[in-house]
């Protein structure tokens, strides 16, 4: 796998350091390290503790969440479900909240490919933030607003599914 180093021209498509100068995305680098996982290898498990926000700099991951389902014998077992692939194209980031947190991951990021990420962790994350506070109050805004996007998200699709639910149980 091609290393691909962390730089500032890279770093100014991620959403996190969006509005950064050149000279606080260069500071926000040297905060980050590099993470290869191999194809088929769990990133981190639903359920564990995280203490890093990782983007994807090169390959495809696949997050899930573990749904509890019936299966034919009326019998309830638990089943991975496939929330959304993300493609290193547009550089995402995941496991942001363990940026605030130390709190258990909501999902599973699983590699679908071979993978290189940089990450975060959430004391390197705070040290930026104290050093350039300028740099911090933007990255903390757009982590801000990362999160609410996603939870805004989340209240729709369990609107949705509460209306279904309504709809089936009405039957």
């Amino acid at each position: 796998m091609t290393e691909l180093p962390i730089n500032i021209e890279m770093l100014s498509g991620v959403c996190l350091y969006n509005g950064l100068d050149p000279e606080m995305l260069n500071s926000a680098a040297g905060y980050m390290e590099t993470a290869h996982f191999k194809a088929g290898e769990t990133i981190f498990k639903e359920g564990d503790t995280g203490d890093e926000m990782l983007i994807l700099a090169s390959g495809k991951v696949e997050i899930s969440q573990i749904l509890v389902m019936r299966d034919e014998d009326e019998d309830f077992s638990e089943k991975d479900k496939t929330l959304i692939v993300l493609d290193a194209d547009t550089l995402p980031v995941f496991g942001e909240m363990a940026l605030l947190e130390s709190s258990p991951r909501t999902a599973t990021v699983k590699a679908l490919s071979d993978c290189l990420t940089w990450k975060i962790l959430r004391d390197r994350f705070a040290e930026f933030c104290r050093k350039h506070p300028a740099g911090g109050v933007i990255a903390m805004k757009n982590l801000a607003a990362l999160i609410s996007t996603r939870l805004r998200k989340a209240n729709k699709d369990v609107l949705k599914l509460t209306t279904a639910l309504s709809i089936v149980l009405k039957r």
